[in-house]
């Protein structure tokens, strides 16, 4: 699904969001790029009917049971959250009125205490109306232990809600926590009542395959791996969306979808992969959508390997790759240079981070002085043994096997061998028993889907390390665990800003992982298509009522 990968995204995605939360803020606004190759009426357009299609089967309709992005894409035709987020990646009312703040008293100075006001006259497709009590319920669903839902972080931070009228909800926390705000039900949607009470689980219950949600568009019709097809909902909330027909069909292969998209079987294709780059602009009649992501790759380091303790080999190992000439031959210049996990278009991402541009000179520095002397084989030994480590990442991932391929030759001229073991994502991200987690490995290849708050602390804290969090590096820092502790207490902007670049600054400076690129997803359309504005986090899909073709 995603253009870096999507198996590889979703699958640690899935894994990270066990201890993470779907946590998200505001930020900049960050224009997409768009190229269009003709803009006319198109005779073979179906007005009022999209035709959009992808490599991914749903995990789950719900995507509170789902663990791919796509789940949550697709939710976003049918079902409607608290809050959402704009292009601008910021936060909107949906179904809330407006962001509980501090300012608007919403949130308790204590913050212990948060205020939803909800949207009144809103009606579930089935004409029963939504209440807090469907909110409340929907909190129950998702901390209920018999329901099989990816994750609870945020969730079990709360200790109740109550529903003192129909259109409040009053969420009583724990404790405070400030990523909280833009992570409760921003993700998953709201669930109705009255169709899902008296279930002891909803992991099999009907409603799954065919969803009722107060959103633009009602689920029609299901036929797993081939389609789905959403129509309008003319009781909307909002007016009758500008589409009457959305419907997404499962194609295999990129390529296919290509092919259709040139034939005029399909309107549009999103998350076109990095390897597909060179081949877009050779479609007529269509519009070139790119724009940034938060979505990443990096290479993590096991420091339960004996020889990548010492900071001065990690950092060597970085010093020694050439980023510029990695992208341009693995993403053909699609993705963006990273510089730490904080997207740079966002707040929270910090000035004056250590840079590691390409120094091979340098490199050969840092491993001397670790004691890794080059010998007559072209590698480099300490006490009689070869400075040999195993970098692990996921099958058929083309983008992955091509920055994999530079990477190698580049520390191989350092004398370093690498040596290359992918595996299927379901054996690399595995919960537990995963080649990730379970350290068999020296450098991981690994993908992430990150939300837009900055909180990023199942991947680097102390108490993350596997099973219960995504701390394979097993790396523990005093300084981050204290600033980790003012961000998350704190609902004041500023004051988590500077936590969040003290975090940045120290891991750049000890390595426990090197951010690659964000993502920059690419989306092709025919021409006839409008109202996209794709967004930058959670999905790009925010907007569906205002689409048109």
């Amino acid at each position: 699904m995603w253009s870096i990968n999507a198996l590889a995204v979703d699958a640690r995605r899935t894994a990270l969001i066990l201890a993470c939360s779907f946590l998200l803020t505001t930020c900049t606004r960050v224009t997409p790029q768009t190229e269009t190759i003709r803009s006319a009426a198109n005779p073979w357009t179906v007005h009022g009917v999209l035709r959009t299609g992808g490599t991914q089967t749903p995990d789950n309709l719900n995507p509170m049971l789902g663990t791919l992005g796509l789940d949550r894409d697709l939710g976003s035709f049918w079902c409607a959250r608290l809050l959402i987020f704009d292009d601008r990646e910021a936060l909107q009312p949906e179904l809330a009125l407006r962001e509980p703040t501090l300012a608007n008293k919403d949130i308790s100075q204590d913050g212990r205490t948060i205020v939803y006001h909800l949207r009144r006259g809103v009606s579930w497709q089935d004409g029963m109306p939504f209440t807090s009590a469907d909110v409340a319920f929907s909190w129950q669903q998702v901390m209920n232990p018999n329901n099989l839902v990816p994750t609870r972080s945020n969730y079990d931070r709360v200790d109740r809600v109550d529903t003192p009228d129909p259109s409040t909800a009053v969420v009583r926390m724990k404790e405070p926590y400030a990523p909280f705000i833009s992570g409760f039900f921003t993700g998953y949607c709201i669930l109705p009542k009255h169709i899902l009470q008296g279930y002891s689980n909803i992991n099999h219950a009907d409603y799954n395959r065919l969803p009722i949600g107060t959103g633009a568009f009602r689920v029609a019709a299901y036929e797993p791996g081939v389609l789905v097809k959403f129509v309008a909902n003319e009781h909307y909330w909002r007016g009758a969306p500008r589409l009457r027909e959305i419907d997404y069909h499962v194609v295999p292969r990129g390529i296919t979808l290509l092919t259709q998209l040139r034939s005029h079987e399909i309107d549009f294709y999103p998350r076109v992969a990095a390897a597909q780059t060179l081949l877009l602009n050779a479609i007529p009649d269509t519009v070139i959508y790119r724009h940034p992501f938060s979505a990443f790759y990096d290479l993590g380091f096991n420091q339960g390997h004996p020889d990548l303790r010492d900071k001065r080999v990690r950092q060597a190992l970085i010093y020694a790759i050439d980023m510029r000439k990695i992208i341009h031959v693995a993403t053909h210049d699609l993705n963006l240079r990273a510089d730490s996990d904080q997207p740079p278009w966002r707040w929270s991402h910090a000035s004056g981070i250590k840079q590691y541009g390409y120094d091979p000179a340098l490199a050969a520095e840092l491993l001397d002085a670790a004691g890794w002397r080059m010998g007559r084989s072209g590698l480099r030994y300490k006490n009689g043994q070869p400075l040999r480590l195993v970098m692990a990442g996921a099958t058929g991932n083309a983008t992955q096997d091509a920055a994999q391929l530079v990477m190698q030759q580049e520390w191989q001229a350092t004398g370093v061998d690498v040596i290359i073991k992918n595996v299927p994502t379901s054996v690399l991200y595995a919960l537990g028993s995963g080649v990730l987690q379970s350290g068999n490995f020296d450098i991981g290849f690994e993908a992430t889907r990150e939300a837009s708050d900055p909180d990023n602390y199942p991947l680097y804290g102390c108490e993350m390390a596997p099973p219960k969090g995504w701390n394979t590096y097993h790396y523990c820092n005093a300084a981050i665990e204290q600033a980790e502790a003012i961000a998350r207490s704190s609902y004041d902007r500023n004051v988590r800003m500077a936590a969040y670049a003290r975090i940045q600054q120290t891991l750049a400076a000890d390595l426990p992982f090197y951010v690659l690129w964000f993502d920059r997803d690419q989306d092709i359309a025919n021409s006839d298509f409008r109202g996209y504005r794709p967004g930058t986090t959670s999905s790009a899909f925010w907007n569906v009522w205002e689409w048109s073709i």
